[in-house]
């Protein structure tokens, strides 16, 4: 789990960056429950990935739609 760390901090960083609230919320704690002693917290982020997929992926279809439409017109 040690080496999922540097990864969870560059995708929190990235996440914020681009306004992904939501997935750099996940990514934090995602990186606090890679600590040694995170291991509880885990099951709760876990628990947090499908409703955050969910999220991403309308976000994607979203984009498709608005990258379309201005294609079209």
């Amino acid at each position: 789990m040690a080496a999922a760390r540097p990864l969870l901090h560059v995708l929190k960083g990235l996440a914020g960056t681009v306004g992904a609230e939501q997935l750099a919320a996940l990514a934090a704690a995602a990186e606090t429950a890679a600590a040694p002693d995170g291991w509880v917290a885990l099951g709760s982020v876990l628990a947090a990935i499908p409703p955050a997929l969910a999220a991403i992926e309308q976000l994607a279809a979203s984009l498709e739609e608005d990258a379309a439409s201005g294609a079209a017109g």
